[in-house]
Formats: structure tokens, C-alpha cells, sequence
């Protein structure tokens, strides 16, 4: 959320995350025995700020994070200045490695990193307590921000062709009362779960992410000292846009809600599984139950938890997963029983709803990847974004999908923008390669 709202004097090129607020460092020198002393500790900070983000939440490893190896090199100029630092995973963070869930070979191994239990508590403690209004960033305070919302570079630091032109609000106002109104319901949640009492079934949050989300929250309120928040995007490899540091694109919804409300949400209904099957019937292949899903998506996700006896929230992330290239996997370490637990996992892979419905999708995906002309080796998506052709068929899938979703939002974003800038508050996507 602040990357582009900060300067920071560093010997080397900013990097993309978040820089901490002064007395989070403070707290941390104040809890951290050493900590003050520390030549790196403001590397540490904005390591541990980052870890508010979501986005960065390990796949396999619970509690744990990932940090690109490039983002270390940025901050500590070379990895082993990090490892110095953290004494080899002795002072600030567990170091571990683990499968991170890329189909990738080569890429499919990664290291976590786990913040030590007195790190976890520091960082909690300087939530809980924090004066959101005494904001301010270390060494250097706030700056204006640079340029739009949108980055004229993507993420491998290319100009980007596409979304000139187009201007969105580089900060947006949002709701501190409904914040703080959820913040405080969220931590008598908590001491309600520390008394062994149970959600009510079907609640929005499951009782493992709360701490998670009310962390979000406070990391929203932290952020939002003068009322908005800063928005800054960066366009991937597909051409879509992710928004970078902590934002509302990557909070619960529930979240957004309290935060923009009175806003409209425009939402278009399962847009992913709509265009698979649009995109294969165009190569002559039917997918009837692609389409039903489109149509009746409440029923048959309900239908599904029924006979599963998962939530409709699970049923739903399970499909989305697989829309997203996630296989019927009985790793433990893979996307669908990752998150719903192995025996969970396979009592949905045998329902024959959900049989059907991915069998579908995986044919549909086969034949838009099979059928889509290759140019020089290389598949060229709707948003004029490169991919090899050597990649998995999901990956490739992914590739061509996320390109006419971009297309269509900046479409949509470009003339919504043109008539109504000062309306469009946050640009909010999700989905991405799964396994």
C-alpha cells in the first residue's frame, strides 16, 4: 500500500515492500534484547512490516512467509548479509525449505521464513497499542507519491504498453469507524475462540484466520492515519494488475466492505470459469457443466457442501482452485489439501458434482491451450503478453485467461474511468496458477 509513498535512502534501488513506521522499530528495540544495536534492524522491520500482507502468506508452511530472493539482495545487498543479521536463523526468523506448490521444475522448492515467537509477539504487541494517528514512516517521513496508481513497469521492470492513458486515484478514503468497529469485534472473537467456543456455522471467517484478518485491519488502520490509503498496482507477467504492499486487494471481503462502504462492488460472476468455456467453444468444445455452473453457481456449490459436508466458502475455493490449474492432489503439500486438510480433500474428489464439473474444466483448458496459435515457440495472450510454450498446460491456460480478464478490466476500468475518475476506488482481482 506504501510503496510508492515513501523515500528511503538505501545504496540500493527500492525495493517493493512497505517500509515500517518508525515506532514499530521503536517497539521492537524496546522488546528485542540486541534489537537497538542492530546495524540491520530497520531491514529486519521491514521485513517483519511485510509480513501484514497476505499475499505473502507461505503455501506449505504454516506462520510462515516468502521473500524473493531479489527483494533480500535489495535490502541487505547480499543474501548473506541477511543471514548474518539473523544469525542463521537463531535471532529474527526459522529459516526453512520446503515445496512451495509450483508445478515448475526447478522452481518448486523455496525457502520459508518463519517469524520467531518473540518477533510474532513484538509485532502484535506494537498492533494492539499503536497510535494509527502518529503514523509516520523511518528516516524520512512522507513524501508525494510518484507518478499514477499503475506502474509503467511490471514486475520483471518492462514498460507496459497497455492501461495509459488511464488515471486512477492514487489514494482512496475509507471508512476508520467501520475499522475500528470491526477491529474490536474481531479481538473479542478471539477471546471468544481462547474460550473453546465455536463459530456459528457458516460465519464468514473460519476460526484459524481470525487472528490473520484482524491483523489486516490493523494494518489497514495503521495505514489509513489521514483517512485514505495509498494505492499503487504493478502489472504481472499476464498483463493483469496486482496491487503492491498491504492494500484491499488482498483482504477478506468483509474487510473491503467495512472499509469502502457506501461504495458500489461491481463483480462479474464467475468471470474465470465463463470465459474457459466461451474460449473453448470457440475451437468447436462444448462445456455444458462449465456453463451450468455460471448460471447456478449458489446451488451447485451448495449442493456440493451438502454431500461434502465442507462449507460453501471451502466448496468455493476448491473450484476456483482448480479453475486455476489445481489438480485432484493427494500431497498434503498441494493447494486443495493444503487448505482443507487431506481426508477433507478426498471425500470432495469423490463427489460426482464436482467430478464432473472439473473434468470439464480441465478439457475445456486443454483444448484453448492445444487449439491457440503458437508464435515462434512462444504463446502471445490477449493483452500482447509472452509466455513459453514449453510451460504446463494450467500455466498456459492461466496465461491466455488472465489476458482477456485484463483486457476486459481495463476496458471497463477505462471508461469507467474517463466518466467518473474520482469514483473508482480499487481495482480488486484474484486467482492465479495453482497446483
Amino acid at each position: 500500500m506504501w510503496t510508492s509513498t515513501f523515500t528511503y535512502q538505501l545504496s540500493v534501488k527500492s525495493v517493493p515492500m512497505g517500509l515500517p513506521p518508525l515506532k514499530l522499530v521503536e517497539t521492537f528495540e524496546r522488546l528485542i534484547p540486541g534489537f537497538i544495536r542492530d546495524s540491520r534492524k530497520i531491514e529486519i522491520a521491514q521485513m517483519m512490516w511485510a509480513t501484514l500482507d497476505p499475499s505473502r502468506r507461505h503455501r506449505s508452511v504454516e506462520g510462515a512467509f516468502w521473500f524473493p530472493t531479489e527483494e533480500l539482495r535489495c535490502l541487505f545487498g547480499e543474501v548473506r548479509n541477511f543471514s548474518n543479521a539473523n544469525r542463521h536463523g537463531l535471532r529474527y526468523f526459522r529459516i526453512g525449505q520446503s515445496h512451495n506448490g509450483s508445478a515448475r521444475k526447478g522452481e518448486n522448492f523455496g525457502a520459508s521464513y518463519q517469524p520467531l515467537p518473540w518477533m510474532q509477539r513484538a509485532l502484535d504487541d506494537y498492533l494492539a497499542f499503536a497510535d494509527s494517528a502518529g503514523f509516520d514512516c523511518c528516516y524520512g517521513g512522507v513524501s508525494s507519491t510518484r507518478g499514477g496508481a499503475i506502474s509503467s513497469l511490471d514486475r520483471a521492470g518492462n514498460p507496459i504498453k497497455r492501461w495509459r492513458g488511464i488515471e486512477i486515484r492514487r489514494t482512496v478514503p475509507v471508512n476508520r469507524k467501520n475499522l475500528f468497529d470491526l477491529a474490536d469485534f474481531l479481538v473479542h472473537l478471539e477471546q471468544h475462540l481462547m474460550a473453546n467456543h465455536p463459530l456459528p456455522k457458516g460465519f464468514w471467517c473460519q476460526s484459524s484466520q481470525v487472528k490473520e484478518v484482524l491483523r489486516q485491519t490493523q494494518g489497514l488502520l495503521l495505514g489509513s492515519s489521514s483517512g485514505s490509503i495509498h494505492l499503487r498496482y504493478v502489472a504481472a507477467q499476464s498483463g493483469r494488475l496486482y496491487a503492491t504492499g498491504l492494500n484491499l486487494q488482498n483482504c477478506k471481503r468483509e474487510i473491503r466492505f467495512a472499509a469502502l462502504d457506501g461504495r458500489w462492488d461491481y463483480d462479474i460472476r464467475a468471470c474465470h470459469f465463463a470465459i474457459l468455456a466461451q474460449m473453448a467453444a470457440k475451437y468447436g468444445h462444448r462445456s455444458d457443466r462449465i456453463f451450468e455452473y455460471v448460471e447456478h453457481r449458489s446451488e451447485i456449490r451448495s449442493e456440493i457442501a451438502k454431500n461434502t459436508r465442507l462449507s460453501v466458502s471451502e466448496v468455493k475455493m476448491a473450484l476456483a482452485s482448480i479453475a486455476y490449474g489445481a489438480r485432484r492432489s493427494n500431497r498434503p503439500v498441494d493447494a486443495i489439501p493444503l487448505a482443507l486438510g487431506l481426508e477433507r480433500a478426498q471425500a470432495l474428489y469423490e463427489d460426482p458434482i464436482f467430478i464432473g464439473l472439473t473434468d470439464d474444466l480441465r478439457g475445456a483448458a486443454r483444448v484453448v491451450v492445444k487449439s491457440h496459435p503458437l508464435k515462434q515457440g512462444r504463446f502471445i495472450n490477449a493483452a500482447g503478453r509472452l509466455i513459453a510454450g514449453t510451460e504446463s498446460i494450467p500455466r498456459l491456460a492461466a496465461h491466455l485467461l488472465q489476458g482477456v480478464e485484463a483486457v476486459a478490466l481495463e476496458s471497463a476500468v477505462r471508461v469507467f474511468g474517463v466518466n467518473y475518475p474520482e469514483r473508482l476506488a480499487s481495482i480488486i482481482l484474484s486467482g492465479g496458477v495453482e497446483r
